[in-house]
């Protein structure tokens, strides 16, 4: 692997691009909660890098992944925790979006990571 971002960023992009759909727990009368896993079988952008799942992790941040379920992640992933949590910011931020324009808002995200990252887009998407 040449460059260890930009492998996060394909692995997590062409995930949520393929499942085209957000990865969330409905609430009642709230606004949906992203997940690692949802009960429908998506994973949200971090869930590419978990190698292992336990529900339990659900109540925690991927930073607090890397400190107590270390084992079961992606080694790479817990190396370049600011990328991965980015990653989720993504997600998170066009999940909140209408179900229909998830795929486009998550597309325009990343745009911007890229850029601010010095990553490019993968080609076939």
């Amino acid at each position: 692997m040449d460059d260890p971002l930009q492998y996060l960023f394909n692995k997590s992009y062409f995930h949520i691009v393929k499942q085209g759909k957000p990865s969330v727990k409905q609430v009642p009368g709230a606004i949906d909660l992203c997940v690692y896993k949802s009960e429908e079988g998506c994973g949200c952008a971090a869930s590419p890098f978990i190698e292992t799942y336990y529900p339990e992790m659900e109540t925690l941040t991927f930073a607090q992944l890397t400190h107590r379920f270390t084992i079961c992640l992606d080694p790479i992933a817990v190396d370049n925790l600011s990328l991965v949590m980015e990653l989720q910011w993504a997600h998170d931020k066009a999940a909140h979006q209408s179900k229909e324009t998830f795929v486009p808002s998550y597309k325009a995200r990343m745009v911007q990571l890229a850029l601010k990252w010095g990553l490019s887009i993968p080609n076939g998407t």
